[in-house]
């Protein structure tokens, strides 16, 4: 998706916000994990990190 479809359904509201939804699915890629349940983890390697995902 484009950085001006994201602001877009930032500021959107209401019925906007669930019509751009339905036409601009916004999708949450994590690839490492630098904090659970409060505790820093930037100690632990990547590969543990990656595999708490």
């Amino acid at each position: 998706m484009s950085f001006e479809a994201h602001q877009r359904r930032a500021v959107s509201g209401g019925r906007s916000a669930a019509r751009l939804a339905q036409e601009m699915p916004a999708h949450f890629i994590a690839f490492d994990l630098l904090q659970i349940d409060g505790q820093e983890l930037l100690h632990v390697p990547y590969g543990e990190r990656r595999a708490h995902l």
